[in-house]
């Protein structure tokens, strides 16, 4: 028997009756994924979109001012956009690098505005678009609803693949050397088929550095204090979002320590960051150095370096902080 109505039937209570109400929270006491909740909603404020990950793309800019938000275990980046531009800007100060073949299922949420909802095929969130706060609604919306899909997405589970150990990757210290730039660590991931946080391990005292799991967030606010721009990524199966600004406020709100600076704000749990890294990758210019923020499942929340980082001789002997 479906579980669609029981689903539906508890969204409909748990919103009428709880004040902090998020898709996210019943999601997790229901022990079901946020898509299969949005699509037991069918016909009930949700609809599915009739679009390919790439039409969906492309139709963006026609949709005016936009709130992008995208999601990683404990960690979420909104940013603010008035148009979006569909170009490779490598300095811009909103980036939004879509991995396509992993969205899975759109949908159009109708709750308090229309917003775009996307998943991948474990019914994750990957990303969700709304107009901006304020902002004149784009022309583009009126015809997304439109385009209606209500075959409901079959989402199957996730497995989790046990990491290589890192002891028998003996090359990689030198395949890391010989990087030039983060198309190369990507393919240096497939290629071993490592996890972020198992190539660092494997690295670690060379390229990688162990720090400690509060010094992320120390970090923030230490930038803060010193007005310094940092620019801020989330990344999941869909895509990575980063967005540069001087984040000039963090704070603690509720369970989850917030940056808010330049149209952008980045909640994460502080409590779940297990693992906190230093790392030094070369480049084509140097190396730059960057700060990773792992949970205890050993997937990365958050990232973070200098907006406008410096870059030192790929001789290096040693990962060097930019933040101290």
């Amino acid at each position: 028997m479906s579980q669609a109505p029981f689903i539906r039937e508890a969204f409909f209570e748990a919103r009428s009756r709880v004040p902090d109400f998020s898709i996210h929270k019943l999601a997790g006491q229901l022990g079901v994924s946020q898509g299969q909740v949005q699509a037991a909603r069918l016909g009930h404020g949700v609809t599915g979109l009739a679009l390919t990950p790439c039409d969906l793309v492309m139709r963006l800019p026609s949709l005016g001012a936009l709130e992008i938000t995208t999601t990683s275990p404990h960690a979420r980046l909104k940013s603010k956009s008035p148009r979006l531009r569909i170009a490779g800007l490598e300095n811009a100060a909103l980036s939004l690098r879509m991995l396509l073949p992993h969205w899975y299922w759109a949908c159009l949420s109708e709750d308090a505005e229309p917003a775009i909802e996307v998943f991948d095929r474990y019914g994750r969130m990957l990303h969700r678009i709304s107009s901006a706060p304020e902002e004149p609604r784009g022309e583009g919306w009126s015809r997304l609803a439109r385009l209606q899909w209500e075959r409901a997405p079959a989402f199957t589970d996730l497995v989790e693949v046990a990491p290589a150990p890192s002891e028998q990757l003996p090359r990689l210290v030198d395949e890391w050397k010989a990087m030039r730039d983060e198309t190369e660590f990507s393919a240096l991931l497939r290629r071993h088929h490592l996890r972020r946080i198992d190539a660092y391990r494997a690295v670690e005292n060379r390229y990688a550095q162990r720090m400690t799991p509060r010094c992320f967030v120390s970090t923030l606010e230490r930038a803060a204090r010193a007005r310094r721009s940092l620019r801020l990524s989330v990344a999941n199966a869909g895509g990575v979002h980063s967005h540069a600004a001087l984040y000039g406020h963090v704070g603690e709100r509720a369970d989850h320590i917030e940056a808010l600076g330049g149209g952008a704000c980045l909640s994460l749990e502080r409590s779940a960051i297990a693992e906190t890294w230093l790392i030094s990758q070369p480049s084509a210019d140097g190396i730059q150095c960057r700060l990773e923020a792992f949970g205890r499942s050993g997937r990365m929340i958050a990232q973070l370096a200098d907006a406008a980082p410096s870059r030192l001789p790929v001789s290096t002997p040693s990962a060097m902080s930019l933040f101290g």
